[in-house]
């Protein structure tokens, strides 16, 4: 089976792909910042079984540089994608305000922060197509730019925080403790744990919807209540594969074998 991975030089779970040992498996890498000539070119020459587009937006590239490359590669080629992906708006799923129109029962209080007008006493502030706990803001003044670009989120004050991997809606059931960003320190992943009864009936609830192959979700716990942050559709693992010895990009590409 040949796989094409599109991916961007930002990806820091690339070097895991490298490691899955399968003799019937060929994957070749193809960085989504090249000029779109060259991608196709080279997934023409490859001529692969599946296309794996990671996450076109981690990265320094522009956000529309990078569906205007999507699209043209989606509108114009028949290949077959991991991940079911059908169209543009399955790249755009990273929205968080397209999450939070899906799945807002289970999420703190969200709104487009040009609507904001003092509804929340805490709050915290987020681009909606965004990587990496980047362009974080916890004060709405900082904001210069196109406030349609930003969501603003109720914060809730989390007891845990935890990041769940879901491969094919099958829950991984190790998941990574996380500290909550704030205004001075960065997210970090500290520890793994198993997931609680509880919890693992609130992720079963969420992904009912889930139709992409593997995500992770971002979830807090507050007062006896669990809460979805955001969901990513095609996660970073290098840190997961630390604390476990799971390599997700060789689960991911088996499932497709079997």
């Amino acid at each position: 089976m040949k796989i094409s991975v599109i991916t961007t030089i930002d990806d820091a779970s690339l070097p895991l792909f490298l490691l899955i040992n399968n003799k019937n498996v060929f994957i070749d890498f193809i960085l989504l910042n090249e000029n779109i000539k060259t991608i196709i070119s080279k997934i023409k020459k490859n001529n692969p079984d599946y296309i794996y587009i990671r996450d076109p937006f981690n990265s320094t590239l522009d956000v529309n540089s990078s569906i205007k490359k999507l699209e043209y590669i989606m509108d114009n080629f028949n290949w077959q994608y991991i991940d079911n992906i059908s169209g543009i708006d399955d790249f755009l799923f990273e929205d968080k305000f397209i999450q939070y129109k899906k799945y807002s029962k289970f999420m703190p209080k969200t709104m487009l922060l040009s609507q904001y007008n003092n509804n929340y006493k805490n709050y915290i502030v987020k681009k909606r197509i965004s990587s990496k706990a980047k362009w974080i803001f916890f004060d709405i003044n900082e904001i210069d730019w196109n406030k349609d670009d930003y969501i603003i989120q109720e914060r809730i004050k989390a007891e845990k925080e935890y990041r769940i991997y879901v491969l094919k809606n099958y829950i991984i059931p190790v998941w990574l403790i996380k500290t909550t960003k704030t205004s001075t320190t960065k997210v970090l992943v500290k520890d793994k744990t198993d997931i609680p009864f509880e919890l693992n009936k609130f992720i079963k609830d969420i992904i009912k919807w889930n139709k992409f192959d593997l995500i992770w979700l971002d979830i807090i716990y507050s007062g006896n209540k669990y809460y979805l942050l955001e969901i990513n559709r095609s996660p970073q693992f290098k840190k997961f594969f630390k604390l476990t010895s799971i390599n997700l990009a060789e689960e991911l590409i088996n499932s497709y074998l079997n």
